[in-house]
């Protein structure tokens, strides 16, 4: 009975979005909308899909057929992006096979071809993983739980609202929010009251959330906006049908793009179907976001990053610009002085000079050790052991070494990672303990650090054998 019970209120949560035969003129409620150039991309979540369906955008000015749709977002050919961003705390450590169903399903039953991103969090945001669909459950299932017991939802959310905002979409990319969380989110307390507000104010985003835990709570009812999205409490014998009904809920989304600039204040979106059966759902143009779009704004690739990072491999044939005044490029070399020089009493000032600048380079190697390198078996209490293993670029420094405090990577000699490629810049980024915990940031470098093929905006958690790319540089840390 426990069960039945379980399953009807499930199909509740999910009969807003899901269409279905349950009334004769059908319903709807736009569940994201957005700007983009001189496009305006709506999205509406209809209770049944009429045989036919007609829109138009109308304002006190004019009134604007559809050019695209109105159309079921997996027949449209829009793009679609899924953000899993996923509870990594130590309550999530017996639901990750859980996890791992719901993403499996969520990915056998779009039919949208989306890209899927993965994110963890507990008490830092960490990208975890990006790649083929298919690869996805096995990347949920096999994130690392940290000691913290619980997961601080209101930093995980932030996170992934700043690393949206620092990528431009594709032209009418529609992207899904998935936050998958041990336990439902108490959305009154302070922080996440604050997140829950950015999230309703950002109509671009369509969220939905996923409790694990097999608690019966409805987490539609703290939410700030539960029309927009799934919200469902998934205990282990639904979660696949949890994972199945987002997906489809999503699918069935209707899609609408109008042409529509230079445009502010209140409109309407109108919509009609079969039996003379009429809605007109208000919508506030001002506050629907005007964003970037991609470069070439086609359905290819994915968020793009707008200064993306070199690959191995890329030509390097032309020309580089000269570097901007201020920049960190690699000064031009002094000319070298010549042989003739050094003859007579000018040799004892060359013995000389070569004498201090011995005791410069044991000075320099002293105080890197203090930093945290130490090579050889020369361990501090308390500090990582490391093993770098070079993939592409050229390495000036010691491959085996002890991380006490931090490790700076840069081409810098003082460098406790130093590299000599004209890609990395003096100083380019840190290597750094946390909570027990080691992490990587970039120091505002010109090529930035790249973690796994993605780019670094804020400290992420680094895993034993991580690909770390700087430019043409490429490297591993096993530790």
């Amino acid at each position: 009975m426990k069960r039945i019970c379980k399953s009807l209120a499930l199909l509740l949560l999910v009969a807003r979005l899901l269409p279905g035969p349950a009334q004769a003129a059908g319903t709807a409620a736009v569940a994201a909308c957005f700007r983009q150039d001189d496009q305006f991309y709506a999205f509406a979540a209809l209770d049944k899909w009429p045989s036919t369906l007609t829109a138009e955008l109308r304002s006190e000015e004019r009134s604007l057929p559809v050019n695209l749709g109105p159309v079921s977002l997996a027949g449209s050919g829009l793009p679609v992006s899924y953000l899993l961003l996923v509870d990594s705390s130590a309550a999530m450590k017996d639901l990750r096979r859980s996890a791992g169903s719901f993403a499996r399903a969520l990915v056998q039953e779009d039919r949208t071809q989306a890209q899927f991103t993965l994110f963890s969090f507990d008490e830092v945001f960490c990208l975890s993983w990006q790649g083929e669909a298919e690869r996805l459950a096995w990347a949920v299932s096999g994130l690392e739980c940290a000691q913290a017991e619980q997961a601080d939802l209101a930093l995980g959310v932030q996170g992934a609202l700043d690393y949206l905002a620092a990528f431009p979409r594709r032209a009418g990319e529609l992207v899904n929010l998935v936050i998958v969380t041990a336990a439902a989110p108490e959305w009154g307390n302070a922080a996440l009251a604050e997140t829950a507000q950015r999230l309703a104010e950002d109509p671009s985003i369509l969220v939905h959330t996923v409790s694990l835990s097999p608690t019966g709570v409805d987490t539609a009812d703290g939410f700030p906006s539960p029309g927009r999205g799934l919200h469902a409490d998934a205990g282990p014998e639904n979660v696949k049908a949890v994972g199945a009904q987002l997906a489809q809920s999503v699918n069935s989304l209707c899609a609408m793009r109008f042409t529509w600039s230079g445009q502010d204040g209140g409109a309407e979106l109108c919509l009609s179907w079969e039996d003379t059966g009429k809605q007109n759902l208000d919508v506030d143009m001002q506050h629907a976001p005007l964003l970037s779009v991609a470069q070439g704004g086609s359905a290819s690739g994915g968020l793009t990053d707008p200064t993306p990072t070199p690959t191995p491999g890329g030509s390097g044939a032309a020309e580089a610009p000269p570097a901007p005044e201020g920049s960190d490029a690699p000064a031009t070399p002094e000319a070298s002085p010549s042989p003739a020089a050094f003859s007579g009493q000018s040799q004892w000032a060359a013995l000389g000079a070569g004498g201090m600048a011995l005791l410069v380079l044991a000075a320099l190697l002293f105080l890197r050790r203090r930093r945290g390198r130490r090579p050889g078996g020369t361990a501090s209490a308390g500090s990582v052991f490391m093993r770098l293993e070079v993939i592409s670029g050229a390495y000036a420094g010691v491959k085996e070494f002890y991380l006490a405090d931090e490790l700076i990577i840069g081409r810098g000699n003082q460098c406790d990672l130093s590299w000599k490629d004209k890609d990395v810049s003096p100083r380019n980024s840190r290597i750094f303990r946390r909570d027990n915990m080691v992490y990587i940031e970039d120091l505002g470098s010109r090529h930035g650090t790249a973690l796994g093929g993605m780019r670094l905006h804020r400290p992420n958690r680094l895993r034993s054998g991580d690909e770390i790319t700087i430019g043409t540089v490429q490297f591993r840390l096993k530790f």
